[in-house]
């Protein structure tokens, strides 16, 4: 079967003197009579060419769900009489959530699955009990655009009723036991307004409206009192206030913290008597300050060492928790807030990531923390934090699987520029081969550190002779603020430099060949991947690149999508000639010139808010302008699904086995 011959439909655009002229621009019309039929061939041809993979794929499905426990369950915590921890079985795709009381009644909060039930997507993105637990408030996604639904339950009763609002984004937090605070969208899908929702009278009250662009709103629930801080982020300046209710008077208040100023990004702990401000004002990889909460005045409370990164904080009555990346791992730094000492708590293996399991006490003096690495699944570890003394308080069941037959370390790669990049890997102890199969791979973007966790489906690759490596590439946060900004707007070209020589290093080590490396990335990796690709594309043996950020400049051209404006910052601003100049200098789709990619699969999903499906679509139809450079380009595209993929956690493994049947078969040539 040859590969689909997309029509071409000229488009002509001129800005900054240039005429630019794009035939594929009509697939970002999903009602162009061309569009679905487009996508449809691509979808056949890629199962044309891939049919050859099915008992390998149903082979590597088999792993992982003898990986999979028959049983499992969340570490349970307990607030009041209530004890509360999500499960799922094997057969399940959802987790349900429960409830037990010390008299030992047992009862379901919510079952996903049932929720789930005949419908192709669905995500619930949060869900949580109001503080006299008589209620509990979800939001779910049924078409994986994003878009939420407000749902709240009574649990007396049984009763769901459901808020109208129409376009709903992340995250809620209850004010009170009958208010519940979320964010709302405009017909653009940007999160720009900060709703208050009683489900008692249906009351809905808009109480803040986001005007900028540049900014996204989230909220969350303080420990301490009837108070949610809110909060405005751009890519360089924060605006953050405490929504507070008063007992008294039966009304709330919305209080700023600090006049917004560009540049200042800053987070809000709330204490007992003051508030914790982790800020850039004066430091570029942030200090905590301590502002009194009667009047005001502001102290500074905590300046780490240069080379440390204060990433978050949590307050508690008598400590304050620090998280932090040194050398480009996260760590916690606990400060004793009656003593004034400072303890940094350890972590055993030499990459891992860890994240914070649920602690909703104010007044604990134990801190739980999921913690995982590339060879050790999720453990719940419970830290006493006035000894730093830890126990582990729950494992997650991974069947068929032993730790000890693994290994992890870090590498470092230097840089064109000098600069030393860090490598995770992992592998097989018994795997003293050289010039093995190696997957490598990338984010680089938005500050985000890409830390190395267990993924289950990684373990097939690694019993087949693979080594899986994370290169932790400028535009991420692992080496503190520093890393993003070298890795962003006009300094983009430092990623995609970066993974190369990760790349090349890997090979230099005699750790794999050209033939052997497989390069994978998703979102802002997936630029990654188009963009070393173009500029490298005889290194790699295959690539992966899934809902890739490949159109860069006809994106970020139009401020009508969601997240153009607020992503400015981030990639520049194509409006002005030398932002678009260097945006185009490493655009993907507009640097393909008939380069001859190595074997890649591409994927989209037909709803995704974030990466357009016809991002990707564009970027393979132009490929297929080249013949010669298209024969083993795949593109797979979701029809029910977006930036995520596949729901449920069948799903994502159906999905991880078609993709890892791509990678051992393009690896094993």
């Amino acid at each position: 079967m040859l590969p689909p011959s997309p029509p071409k439909h000229t488009s002509v655009r001129n800005i900054h003197g240039q005429q630019v002229v794009d035939y594929f621009a009509w697939l970002a019309d999903i009602d162009h009579p061309d569009t679905l039929p487009y996508l449809e061939s691509e979808n056949a041809y890629t199962k044309s060419q891939t049919e050859h993979l099915e008992p390998l794929r149903t082979q590597l499905l088999s792993e992982l769900l003898s990986r999979t426990a028959d049983f499992d369950q969340t570490a349970p915590y307990t607030i009041g009489n209530w004890t509360r921890f999500a499960c799922i079985e094997k057969e399940q795709s959802y987790w349900v959530y429960k409830r037990t009381h010390t008299n030992g009644q047992t009862e379901i909060l919510l079952d996903e699955n049932k929720r789930a039930e005949g419908l192709d997507y669905f995500d619930i993105d949060t869900a949580q009990v109001n503080p006299a637990q008589t209620h509990i408030a979800w939001l779910e996604d049924t078409q994986g655009h994003e878009r939420f639904t407000l749902h709240i339950k009574n649990l007396d009763t049984g009763t769901i009723t459901r808020c109208q609002h129409s376009h709903i984004k992340w995250t809620l937090a209850w004010l009170t036991d009958v208010d519940v605070v979320y964010i709302g969208g405009d017909d653009a899908d940007r999160p720009c307004e900060i709703r208050l929702y009683n489900i008692e009278t249906g009351e809905d009250t808009q109480i803040w409206h986001e005007k900028d662009e540049r900014f996204y709103l989230t909220v969350h629930r303080s420990r301490v009192g009837n108070i949610v801080v809110c909060e405005a982020h751009s890519k360089l300046t924060s605006d953050v206030r405490l929504l507070e209710w008063d007992v008294d008077n039966h009304s709330w208040s919305l209080q700023s913290i600090q006049p917004k100023q560009h540049g200042v990004k800053y987070t809000v702990e709330v204490g007992s008597e003051a508030l914790f401000i982790r800020s850039n004002i004066h430091r570029r990889d942030f200090a905590i300050y301590m502002q009194n909460r009667t009047n005001g005045t502001q102290t500074s409370f905590w300046t780490p060492p240069d080379g440390i990164s204060i990433q978050n904080i949590d307050a508690f009555a008598d400590h304050l928790v620090c998280w932090v990346r040194d050398n480009g791992l996260l760590k916690l730094y606990v400060h004793n807030l009656q003593s004034g000492s400072e303890r940094e708590l350890e972590f055993p293996d030499p990459t891992y990531e860890i994240y914070s399991d649920i602690n909703p006490h104010f007044a604990s003096t134990e801190f739980r923390l999921r913690y995982t690495s590339p060879v050790q699944p999720d453990i719940v570890l419970s830290y006493c934090l006035d000894t730093g003394k830890h126990t582990c308080i729950h494992r997650f069941n991974t069947p068929n699987y032993s730790p000890g037959l693994y290994t992890c370390e870090r590498l470092w790669a230097t840089s064109p520029d000098g600069t030393q990049v860090p490598i995770s890997i992992a592998y097989r102890r018994d795997n003293t081969q050289q010039n093995t199969p190696l997957l490598l791979i990338g984010y680089g973007a938005y500050g985000v550190s890409y830390d190395a966790g267990f993924q289950s489906d990684w373990v097939s690759l690694m019993d087949r002779g693979f080594q899986i490596a994370i290169a932790h590439v400028r535009g991420g946060g692992e080496m503190g603020r520093h890393w993003y900004n070298q890795g962003k707007g006009p300094h983009k070209q430092n990623t995609f430099s970066d993974f190369i020589t990760c790349a090349e290093h890997l090979i230099h080590l005699g750790r794999t060949s050209t033939d052997k490396l497989i390069a994978s990335g998703g979102s802002a990796g997936g630029l990654l991947m188009g963009a070393v690709l173009n500029q490298r594309p005889e290194l790699f043996g295959g690539c992966v690149a899934d809902v890739p950020f490949v159109d860069v400049t006809n994106t970020m051209l139009n401020p009508d999508l969601p997240l153009t404006v607020i992503e400015y910052e981030e990639w520049g601003n194509p409006n002005i000639e030398r932002d678009y100049l260097i945006m185009q200098s490493y655009d993907p789709y507009q640097q393909f010139t008939g380069q001859k990619y190595p074997p890649t699969l591409i994927t989209g999903g037909l709803h995704d808010p974030r990466v357009g499906f016809w991002e990707p679509a564009k970027w393979v139809a132009k490929i297929r302008t080249h013949l010669h450079a298209s024969e083993h380009i795949l593109l797979r595209i979701n029809m029910t699904a977006g930036h995520a993929g596949a729901s449920g956690r069948l799903g994502s493994m159906k999905e991880a086995a078609w993709t890892n049947s791509f990678i051992l078969h393009r690896a094993t040539q």
